[in-house]
């Protein structure tokens, strides 16, 4: 165990009620973490490690817990020769992971594209903890404007960040500051579609009205879609009785910059019916929020394509069953481009 003086000085700095230290294969972080902290219940934990000599930091979830992470010194310049640190997020059972980047200063990428000091991120983790045969998902350097993404997304409870920096030659200090952020929990089921899934399909779905309205996504959601996706939401109302309405509240599909969706491999189809062969309301890609899609009869047919590059976000929409005496929304126009092209605290820690 640790010595009176070293929790004592601990206590101080973190300025908490209780304390409870473990000794494990992670070195104890550093100070200059404790000093980031405004509230917390700080331990280290026994879980595998890509390196021995990493420094483990550790946020658990009490419950929808959020709170900030940074890099070493942020927002000074960071050392040279960061062998490891494990920054460790662990949810509680049903919540994901949501990490948000706002500010990002690393060294940029080499002649042949590398990454020398990089921020790895495992988000598809069963466990948490990694070794040095688990392939990353994302491997991160430059600088705000040069990543393609900023908020990432756990596809079970837990996700690890590995922040690692080049040996010295010269000077200790480098001249990038690293990184900061936001985490939170999330509760998992707020992103379970309300329908009833066909068997033997990974993201099709279907809606009728003994559930009048609810909501459903892309697949993965909110993790970026897979490669080569291919899913239909069939939404079955009652025979001349309505119409279905549908919101999106958030649509981010890559859309190569072409000028209409129809002719992007990663898009939305609409048709009015309960298959492709009705008429078509609207193709959807892009960036947009706040998009409203109505058919006339008491059924629509929605499809969803990718190919096998440059995956996004996808979609999270709202449904909405119908009786015609209660519906004043204007019917569909003629198919168009009907997307937008846009370029890409309470704090509880524990460690």
């Amino acid at each position: 165990m640790m010595s009176d003086q070293y929790i004592k000085l601990l206590e101080g700095i973190v300025k908490i009620s209780k304390l409870e230290i473990f000794w494990n294969t992670c070195k104890m972080p550093p100070l200059w973490y404790f000093g980031l902290i405004q509230l917390a219940h700080v331990i280290t934990v026994n879980y595998a490690t890509i390196n021995p000599a990493c420094e483990c930091i550790v946020y658990q979830s009490l419950g929808g817990t959020e709170g900030r992470f940074n890099s070493p010194n942020f927002p000074q310049f960071y050392s040279k020769g960061i062998e490891c640190i494990l920054f460790t997020f662990i949810g509680d059972v049903g919540e994901l992971v949501e990490i948000k980047l706002t500010d990002f200063d690393m060294m940029y990428p080499d002649v042949n594209k590398t990454c020398q000091d990089y921020l790895r991120l495992f988000l598809k983790l069963n466990r948490p903890e990694i070794n040095e045969n688990m392939q990353h998902n994302y491997e991160l350097c430059g600088s705000m404007s040069t990543l393609q993404q900023k908020t990432f997304y756990s596809k079970d409870r837990s996700l690890i960040m590995e922040f690692h920096t080049t040996r010295p030659i010269g000077q200790q200090l480098t001249f990038f500051k690293g990184f900061r952020g936001f985490f939170r929990f999330l509760d998992a089921r707020q992103f379970v579609s309300d329908g009833v899934k066909q068997s033997g399909t990974m993201c099709s779905w279907d809606f009728s009205t003994s559930k009048l309205s609810g909501k459903f996504f892309s697949p993965l959601y909110p993790q970026n879609y897979p490669s080569h996706s291919k899913c239909q939401y069939t939404f079955y109302g009652q025979p001349h009785e309505g119409t279905v309405y549908i919101q999106f509240q958030n649509l981010q599909i890559y859309d190569e910059g072409v000028d209409s969706c129809s002719k992007s491999s990663d898009r939305i189809a609409i048709y009015d019916g309960m298959n492709s062969s009705q008429p078509l309301i609207k193709y959807l890609c892009g960036i947009k929020n706040q998009e409203e899609v109505k058919s006339t009869t008491p059924y629509l047919y929605i499809e969803f394509l990718s190919d096998g590059r440059n995956q996004r976000q996808g979609f999270a929409a709202n449904y909405t069953f119908q009786h015609k005496s209660h519906s004043n929304l204007p019917s569909y126009s003629n198919p168009g481009k009907s997307c937008l092209s846009l370029s890409d605290l309470h704090t509880v820690v524990h460690i």
